[in-house]
């Protein structure tokens, strides 16, 4: 029950701090992600996952009426289920960790939708609170500010839970098979999210001709190496 509790209360956190309130970054994916593996009991995989999300997502912007890929909320969904389930998991943390990594990817394209349906929800209640401005009624404007943050963090609650039991549940009824005859390759795969995610970066930097930052690290890098 405990865990579900912390994942409820990230859930809300995750979904306020991503657009209607806060936006201190918290629910960015390597810091949920973080947050999430410390509370449910692997730190180590919720940075690891997180990192690849974090680095993975880090183009996406919740601005205008388009579909939002909401990877904040996918990436808890991924650690979630991944807390909720290491214990119990007879196979490989690789194995796991990709598979959850799979199913956050996945989640992020269904709570896009949930975005959008957050967006409709706030521009009701900015009309609303418009009109009350306009007639004078302080105590109206200030519910409609309180139920936007109220709305969204409940909602954020209920979805985090609810796809974290989903994903559980997915888990422990996938064939065996899966987890033995593709076990030397889990590994690879986590590689390739990395290398997805390095290369979203480099993109983004060479785009802005910014290119030098990753060489200046990677020499940074290599002189801490040689005189370590």
């Amino acid at each position: 029950m405990e865990e579900y509790i912390i994942i409820a209360v990230l859930g809300a956190l995750v979904a306020l701090d991503t657009t209607v309130a806060g936006q201190f970054m918290v629910s960015q994916p390597l810091v949920s992600a973080s947050l999430a593996g410390y509370f449910l009991g692997d730190l180590q995989s919720g940075i690891y996952i997180g990192a690849i999300m974090q680095l993975m997502w880090l183009k996406l912007i919740p601005a205008g009426g388009s579909i939002f890929l909401n990877g904040n909320l996918g990436t808890l969904a991924a650690v979630s289920v991944l807390g909720l389930s290491f214990k119990e998991f007879q196979y490989s943390i690789e194995s796991l960790r990709f598979t959850v990594i799979v199913y956050g990817i996945a989640t992020s394209y269904i709570f896009g939708y949930f975005t959008t349906s957050q967006r409709y929800i706030n521009q009701f209640l900015i009309r609303t609170a418009h009109n009350a401005v306009n007639k004078n009624r302080i105590f109206r404007f200030q519910l409609a500010h309180i139920l936007g943050v109220v709305i969204t963090g409940v909602a954020g609650m209920f979805i985090a839970v609810i796809f974290a039991l989903a994903g559980k549940w997915l888990l422990f009824r996938i064939p065996p098979v899966y987890f033995t005859s593709l076990a030397p390759f889990f590994q690879y795969g986590l590689y390739a999210f990395l290398g997805i995610g390095i290369g979203t970066v480099l993109s983004m930097l060479w785009s802005r001709k910014a290119w030098y930052y990753p060489v200046i690290g990677i020499g940074a890098g290599c002189v801490v190496m040689l005189l370590s």
